[in-house]
């Protein structure tokens, strides 16, 4: 068989790849907003179910008590290429 015939199929075959490796979520979701509750001052949420502590905020940020704060504002910089 021609290399050439076969190459349109390896190539469609490939690009439908990521199709099959992304992920389905099925159902509506299992978790009750019950199953959390904030601890100390309202920075970091338990899970009761599975015992974790999960914080609100990424590193160097602070709960203001409705949103994440930027400890630093000026610390904050675009990414290279990225002008304000």
């Amino acid at each position: 068989m021609n290399p050439r015939h076969i190459a349109p199929f390896v190539i469609i075959a490939f690009a439908g790849s990521p199709a099959l490796a992304s992920q389905q979520c099925e159902g509506p979701l299992r978790r009750d907003v019950s199953d959390f509750v904030s601890i100390d001052d309202g920075s970091q949420v338990l899970d009761r179910k599975t015992g974790l502590i999960w914080m609100r905020c990424i590193e160097d940020q602070r709960w203001s008590g409705t949103t994440c704060i930027a400890s630093n504002a000026e610390e904050v910089k675009p990414g290279p290429g990225l002008t304000h």
